[in-house]
């Protein structure tokens, strides 16, 4: 992987957005004054926006004017380009997008997308933090931390994960295929259980076959024969029968017939009687049409009555209001016309006044009486024209009932010919089909071949199902016979195949462990080239194997520094000497990466950890810096150190906040 360009915006004492396009540069270094983000720039933004993490949390990324910042890096990694960017707001989640070249191939989800931005790497942010990015306060971080801990730095750096992988599924093969010799063995003692069972399958159905099924249906075909005949007997028998029992029913239908021939009603003058009762009715509906026009004035009449007494009964009730205007003295006032109790006892005398006009020496009371007398005069005759309706009614349902009576016996009389008829042709039928001489048929007999034949038959259905069943269990026990010989084949040549197996297992188990011893003395001694040039008198010697507390070898890569005067420990050198020494494990640990492995991470950034220097290692470090950096396609030094500052033609200055321009490049 190699750094094209950097896009920061509100990142830490970054305000605003600033670019550094890094396509053109081989080896520059960076500076600027304290806190100026030069780190910001070239350590915690690559972190970021590949990982989501740097040296402090997310959001203490965020500069302190703003809510929220961001970072964009355009990378090549293994000849193909990509653009990152990621943002982080207060109190919120991460955003992530991820372009392909123009093509955008962002994940809808944040893990989706990183998880695909891994992929892409193929390394993680412990092997970049340890390989390619020297942090100014973890330059000495591979140094210090543990054995175990820089193994898996190295195995990661190796791919030993890969052949790890293999030895987990090879390994989970051979656990899978350990109880194969058992299988084996079950599988041989089920054939031989098959096989028994087969053969006694074999031994039911042939003795099913000629015990059972032969014999049974021989003496069913001899049965069957017999009753062959015996049914003829009974159709001749069920015939006669047949005859015998027509006779009887007919014989009984012919009486039945007799006894309606002489019961049928004689006409005497059934019609006459029937028209006279028509005639009457007329008649009646005509007295009803004429009295129900009768009363029609009487009706009006009473219905006129009714109102007027509603109407004088409502004037009764008025009279009460007027007896004010008998002794009021305001006649002739202003007030009296504005009262409104006086002005509505005037309106009701002036109604009671005219309805009176027309009457001479009546009050209301004798009118409502004289009303009351006709309403009961013309009730009176109501009632008897109501009276007389009904009497013509009911003589008319009564004609209606005798003349449907009449009308029945006529059409007796009129179907009794048919009757005569029918009585006739079933007398002459009996007389034709006389039950002749009687048939005899063994009906006892009958039945118990019937019965015979019944129970063979049972018996052989019970035979069929018994050899159907077997066929089928034989026809399963086949089938299970053929799978299990497949499957002890299959188990047999899995046996074989099982040490093949055991040898990968092995080989892949020893890889890492000859891929590690191989690295080691390349590694050590790209360090102690570089020490060579920066710290002559010093060497390291980097060991895969040490001596545990219980005496055993376990592996480990264990760091050993070496003088003339003997062995140190780290913790025992010199800042200066502990700078030099991890600087020169990391470039050596780049370089190895780079040369050796798929995993391409073509750049190194080392920031400050130059000042414990004296002049002298200055300026070996100058010389070492410019031999390195032919090793890298981009390498960048953070430093404020005047004297470094020309070691690359290339200088990249990150100002404090108030200049015009924060990120320039000389």
């Amino acid at each position: 992987m190699r750094l094209l360009s950097i896009t920061v915006e509100n990142f830490g004492p970054l305000n605003g957005k600033h670019t550094i396009d890094l396509s053109g540069v081989h080896a520059a270094t960076v500076s600027g004054p304290n806190e100026a983000g030069k780190s910001y720039f070239f350590i915690d933004a690559p972190l970021f926006v590949l990982f989501g993490k740097a040296r402090k949390r997310p959001e203490g990324l965020i500069n302190d004017l703003h809510d929220e910042c961001t970072v964009k890096v355009t990378i090549v990694h293994l000849n193909e380009s990509y653009t990152v960017q990621r943002g982080i707001k207060r109190g919120k989640t991460q955003t992530l997008k991820l372009w392909h070249g123009e093509k955008n191939i962002s994940e809808r989800l944040l893990g989706n997308t990183q998880k695909k931005l891994d992929d892409i790497l193929g390394f993680s942010y412990n092997l970049l933090l340890s390989t390619a990015i020297a942090p100014q306060d973890e330059i000495n971080k591979l140094s210090v931390m543990g054995a175990t801990d820089r193994e898996e730095i190295i195995n990661e750096m190796l791919g030993n994960e890969h052949w790890e992988a293999k030895k987990k599924k090879v390994g989970d093969i051979l656990n899978e295929y350990k109880d194969v010799p058992r299988l084996i063995s079950e599988k041989e003692t089920e054939l031989v259980v098959l096989n028994q069972d087969l053969e006694e399958h074999n031994t039911q159905i042939n003795g099913i076959k000629d015990k059972k099924l032969l014999p049974g249906r021989a003496s069913l075909a001899f049965l069957e024969k017999g009753i062959k005949r015996l049914e003829k007997d009974r159709e001749a028998w069920e015939a006669n029968s047949k005859i015998a029992n027509q006779f009887s029913i007919l014989e009984a239908e012919v009486k039945f017939l007799k006894t309606r021939v002489d019961s049928l009603p004689i006409d005497d003058g059934i019609q006459a009687r029937i028209t006279a009762l028509e005639v009457s009715i007329a008649e009646n509906d005509q007295l009803t049409k004429d009295a129900k026009e009768y009363g029609k004035p009487f009706e009006l009449e009473f219905n006129r009555v009714a109102s007027k007494i509603l109407e004088i009964n409502h004037l009764i009730s008025l009279e009460p209001g007027t007896v004010v205007l008998q002794d009021v003295p305001c006649v002739g006032m202003v007030i009296h016309d504005q009262c409104k109790l006086l002005h509505n006892s005037v309106i009701n005398k002036q109604k009671i006044d005219n309805f009176l006009k027309d009457y001479i020496d009546e009050d209301l009371p004798t009118l409502l009486k004289i009303e009351e007398n006709k309403r009961e005069e013309v009730l009176q005759q109501i009632k008897e024209i109501e009276d007389t309706l009904r009497v013509v009614e009911h003589e008319n349902i009564e004609y209606a009932n005798q003349i449907e009576n009449l009308r029945r016996k006529l059409d007796e009389i009129q179907n009794g010919q048919e009757i005569i008829n029918k009585y006739q042709y079933k007398k002459a039928e009996l007389c034709s089909i006389l039950p002749g001489k009687a048939v005899t048929f063994d009906i006892d007999g009958y039945k118990e071949l019937g019965n015979k034949i019944h129970r063979v038959r049972n018996d052989l259905q019970i035979a069929e199902l018994q050899l159907v069943k077997l066929e089928t269990e034989k026809e399963h026990l086949e089938k299970n016979r053929k799978v299990t010989e497949i499957m002890l084949k299959g188990l047999q040549e899995t046996e074989s195949n099982i040490a093949g197996y055991r040898t990968l297992y092995t080989a892949y188990n020893e890889i890492p462990t000859m891929l590690f011893e191989e690295a080691m003395p390349l590694i050590e001694q790209y360090t102690n080239e570089i020490l060579q040039k920066i710290s002559p008198e010093r060497t390291i010697q980097l060991r895969s194997f040490k001596e545990n507390k219980n005496g055993n070898v376990q592996k480990a890569l264990d760091i050993v520094s070496q003088q003339a005067t003997g062995t140190r420990d780290f913790d025992d050198l010199s800042g200066s000497a502990k700078f030099r020494q991890s600087l020169a494990l990391r470039i050596a640990l780049a370089r190895y990466n780079r040369e050796r492995h798929n995993t391409e991470i073509d750049f190194f950034v080392v920031d400050e950890g130059f000042g414990s220097l004296d002049n002298s290692n200055v300026s070996l470090m100058k010389s070492m810096l410019k031999d390195i950096a032919s090793h890298f396609d981009l390498f960048l030094m953070i430093s404020h150190i005047e004297d470094l500052k020309d070691v690359f033609d290339t200088q990249i200055v990150i100002n404090g906040p108030g200049k015009e321009e924060r990120v320039v490049m000389i």
